[in-house]
Protein backbone atom coordinates (compact mmCIF):
# COMPACT_ATOMS: atom_id res chain seq x y z
CA UNK A 1 0.00 0.00 0.00
CA UNK A 2 1.18 3.11 -0.94
CA UNK A 3 0.88 6.37 1.51
CA UNK A 4 0.26 9.71 0.38
CA UNK A 5 1.86 12.98 1.83
CA UNK A 6 5.77 13.11 3.02
CA UNK A 7 6.95 9.95 4.45
CA UNK A 8 4.15 8.38 3.76
CA UNK A 9 1.05 10.14 6.51
CA UNK A 10 -1.04 12.16 4.71
CA UNK A 11 -1.22 13.73 8.31
CA UNK A 12 2.52 14.81 8.80
CA UNK A 13 3.06 18.53 7.87
CA UNK A 14 6.96 18.82 8.10
CA UNK A 15 7.45 16.67 11.34
CA UNK A 16 4.14 17.81 12.88
CA UNK A 17 1.52 15.27 13.23
CA UNK A 18 -1.34 17.70 12.27
CA UNK A 19 -4.58 14.37 13.12
CA UNK A 20 -3.55 12.00 16.41
CA UNK A 21 -7.51 11.77 16.60
CA UNK A 22 -9.26 11.24 19.22
CA UNK A 23 -10.31 7.72 19.22
CA UNK A 24 -11.16 5.95 22.85
CA UNK A 25 -8.32 3.82 24.40
CA UNK A 26 -11.11 2.06 26.49
CA UNK A 27 -13.01 -1.30 24.25
CA UNK A 28 -16.60 -0.28 23.95
CA UNK A 29 -18.95 -1.27 26.31
CA UNK A 30 -23.10 -1.18 26.07
CA UNK A 31 -23.66 2.53 26.85
CA UNK A 32 -19.96 4.08 26.45
CA UNK A 33 -19.76 7.04 24.86
CA UNK A 34 -18.73 7.21 20.84
CA UNK A 35 -15.25 8.82 20.94
CA UNK A 36 -16.27 10.45 17.62
CA UNK A 37 -19.67 12.00 18.36
CA UNK A 38 -22.23 12.42 21.29
CA UNK A 39 -23.77 8.73 20.81
CA UNK A 40 -23.85 5.84 22.35
CA UNK A 41 -22.10 2.53 21.59
CA UNK A 42 -24.99 -0.33 21.52
CA UNK A 43 -24.51 -4.10 20.86
CA UNK A 44 -25.89 -4.74 17.39
CA UNK A 45 -26.07 -8.11 15.30
CA UNK A 46 -23.16 -6.86 12.40
CA UNK A 47 -26.06 -7.79 10.39
CA UNK A 48 -27.00 -3.78 10.83
CA UNK A 49 -23.24 -2.85 8.81
CA UNK A 50 -22.88 -5.51 6.73
CA UNK A 51 -26.17 -7.35 5.61
CA UNK A 52 -25.21 -10.73 6.98
CA UNK A 53 -24.29 -11.73 10.07
CA UNK A 54 -21.25 -11.93 11.31
CA UNK A 55 -21.65 -11.83 15.11
CA UNK A 56 -22.05 -8.92 17.78
CA UNK A 57 -20.39 -5.36 17.47
CA UNK A 58 -20.82 -2.11 19.06
CA UNK A 59 -22.61 0.74 16.47
CA UNK A 60 -22.67 4.28 17.05
CA UNK A 61 -26.81 5.03 18.17
CA UNK A 62 -25.98 7.65 15.40
CA UNK A 63 -25.18 5.10 12.46
CA UNK A 64 -25.17 5.83 9.95
CA UNK A 65 -24.50 9.32 10.29
CA UNK A 66 -21.34 8.71 12.54
CA UNK A 67 -20.08 5.49 10.88
CA UNK A 68 -18.18 4.09 14.23
CA UNK A 69 -18.46 0.29 15.37
CA UNK A 70 -16.14 -1.74 16.34
CA UNK A 71 -16.55 -5.69 16.24
CA UNK A 72 -16.66 -8.69 18.87
CA UNK A 73 -14.99 -11.69 19.58
CA UNK A 74 -16.41 -14.37 18.10
CA UNK A 75 -19.38 -16.08 20.23
CA UNK A 76 -18.67 -13.12 22.77
CA UNK A 77 -19.79 -9.95 23.48
CA UNK A 78 -16.56 -8.53 24.27
CA UNK A 79 -15.17 -5.66 21.92
CA UNK A 80 -11.91 -6.38 19.71
CA UNK A 81 -10.53 -3.05 19.62
CA UNK A 82 -11.82 0.38 20.43
CA UNK A 83 -14.40 1.90 18.12
CA UNK A 84 -13.26 3.69 15.03
CA UNK A 85 -14.38 5.59 12.29
CA UNK A 86 -14.04 5.11 8.75
CA UNK A 87 -10.58 6.88 8.71
CA UNK A 88 -9.38 5.02 11.93
CA UNK A 89 -10.67 1.78 10.15
CA UNK A 90 -8.58 2.95 6.98
CA UNK A 91 -5.17 3.77 9.43
CA UNK A 92 -5.75 0.44 11.35
CA UNK A 93 -5.92 -1.62 7.99
CA UNK A 94 -2.63 -0.34 6.41
CA UNK A 95 -0.90 -0.72 9.79
CA UNK A 96 -2.10 -4.24 9.28
CA UNK A 97 -1.10 -5.06 5.84
CA UNK A 98 2.54 -3.56 7.29
CA UNK A 99 2.79 -5.01 10.24
CA UNK A 100 1.40 -8.54 9.79
CA UNK A 101 4.20 -9.19 7.51
CA UNK A 102 6.58 -9.19 9.64
CA UNK A 103 5.00 -12.58 11.25
CA UNK A 104 3.91 -14.05 8.20
CA UNK A 105 6.93 -14.63 7.05
CA UNK A 106 9.13 -12.05 7.51
CA UNK A 107 10.93 -13.98 10.54
CA UNK A 108 9.09 -12.24 13.32
CA UNK A 109 7.11 -14.34 15.65
CA UNK A 110 4.01 -13.28 16.14
CA UNK A 111 4.37 -12.73 19.65
CA UNK A 112 7.98 -11.04 19.57
CA UNK A 113 6.16 -8.82 16.55
CA UNK A 114 3.56 -7.57 19.44
CA UNK A 115 6.55 -7.04 22.17
CA UNK A 116 8.01 -4.70 19.52
CA UNK A 117 5.22 -2.80 18.56
CA UNK A 118 4.79 -2.37 22.43
CA UNK A 119 9.05 -1.34 22.84
CA UNK A 120 8.46 1.30 19.80
CA UNK A 121 5.08 2.67 20.26
CA UNK A 122 5.81 2.60 24.06
CA UNK A 123 2.79 1.91 24.78
CA UNK A 124 1.30 -0.37 27.99
CA UNK A 125 0.92 -4.11 27.47
CA UNK A 126 -2.97 -4.04 27.64
CA UNK A 127 -2.85 -1.12 24.20
CA UNK A 128 0.10 -3.34 22.33
CA UNK A 129 -2.55 -4.61 19.63
CA UNK A 130 -3.64 -2.39 16.48
CA UNK A 131 -7.06 -3.21 17.20
CA UNK A 132 -6.12 -0.21 20.54
CA UNK A 133 -4.40 2.21 18.30
CA UNK A 134 -5.18 5.94 17.42
CA UNK A 135 -4.67 6.74 14.19
CA UNK A 136 -1.43 8.53 14.99
CA UNK A 137 -0.47 5.51 16.55
CA UNK A 138 -1.32 3.54 13.22
CA UNK A 139 0.66 6.11 11.40
CA UNK A 140 3.89 5.95 13.61
CA UNK A 141 3.89 1.95 13.30
CA UNK A 142 3.99 2.23 9.22
CA UNK A 143 6.83 4.77 9.53
CA UNK A 144 8.87 3.10 12.31
CA UNK A 145 8.44 -0.10 10.43
CA UNK A 146 9.81 1.49 6.77
CA UNK A 147 12.57 2.95 8.91
CA UNK A 148 13.74 -0.26 9.65
CA UNK A 149 12.74 -0.29 13.55
CA UNK A 150 11.43 -3.95 13.06
CA UNK A 151 14.84 -5.51 11.52
CA UNK A 152 15.56 -8.81 12.75
CA UNK A 153 19.23 -8.10 13.53
CA UNK A 154 18.69 -8.63 17.23
CA UNK A 155 17.58 -12.77 17.12
CA UNK A 156 20.21 -15.68 16.69
CA UNK A 157 18.25 -18.34 14.71
CA UNK A 158 19.57 -21.91 14.08
CA UNK A 159 19.70 -22.57 10.65
CA UNK A 160 18.48 -26.49 11.00
CA UNK A 161 15.47 -26.56 13.12
CA UNK A 162 14.61 -23.10 12.33
CA UNK A 163 14.14 -21.92 16.45
CA UNK A 164 14.79 -19.42 17.81
CA UNK A 165 17.43 -18.72 21.07
CA UNK A 166 19.64 -16.33 22.79
CA UNK A 167 23.52 -16.17 22.72
CA UNK A 168 26.26 -15.15 24.66
CA UNK A 169 27.60 -11.89 23.09
CA UNK A 170 31.42 -10.78 23.41
CA UNK A 171 30.75 -8.06 25.73
CA UNK A 172 30.81 -9.40 29.47
CA UNK A 173 28.72 -12.04 28.44
CA UNK A 174 25.38 -10.09 28.09
CA UNK A 175 22.54 -11.94 26.48
CA UNK A 176 22.10 -10.67 23.26
CA UNK A 177 20.35 -11.82 20.28
CA UNK A 178 21.36 -11.41 15.95
CA UNK A 179 19.74 -12.72 13.21
CA UNK A 180 22.06 -14.97 10.69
Amino acid sequence: MIFGGRGGDPRVEGDLIVSETKAAVQPATEGSACPFCVGQMQLVDSAEVYQQSYGYMYLCSNYPNCDTYVGCHRGSTRALGTPADRTLRQARKAAHEIFDRLWRGGGWRRRDAYQRLQEVLQLPLERAHIAMLTEGECWKLCRAVKRGDFKRKHIKRKRKTGKYHKANSTNGGDLCQQFW
